[in-house]
């Protein structure tokens, strides 16, 4: 199968992405609505998402795979952006920790002897 790329994905989501690739939210499409859909996350959880790439034709019960970080969506056959819809400063205090938490740490210099 071909994947298609959305011209709305950049270098760098694509990079965010293949370097965390433990990040990818497996879940099933339970509303399509134009270019906002909502998942059901294998976790339990739900999310809202607007898709930004172009009109894809997305069905509700269709597996999907969410990369948060990257703002990533796998559906079908495209890659294509996705932002969360209706951010609460909740969400953006929590993708903020995600972000550190995927953040290599940085190495500690050892001190410099004269």
């Amino acid at each position: 199968m071909s994947r298609t790329i959305s011209s709305t994905v950049h270098p760098i989501q694509r990079c965010m992405a293949a370097s965390n690739p433990s990040a990818w939210w497996d879940g099933l499409v339970t509303d399509a609505d134009g270019a906002t859909i909502t998942i059901a996350l294998l976790s339990g959880a739900t999310v809202t998402l607007r898709v930004v790439g172009p009109a894809v034709d997305i069905t509700v019960g269709e597996p999907v795979a969410y990369h948060p970080v990257a703002e990533l969506l796998s559906a079908s056959a495209i890659l294509t952006t996705a932002r969360t819809a209706n951010r609460t400063a909740a969400d953006e205090t929590s993708a903020a920790a995600r972000r550190r938490e995927l953040r290599p740490t940085s190495r500690s210099s050892s001190p410099r002897t004269s």
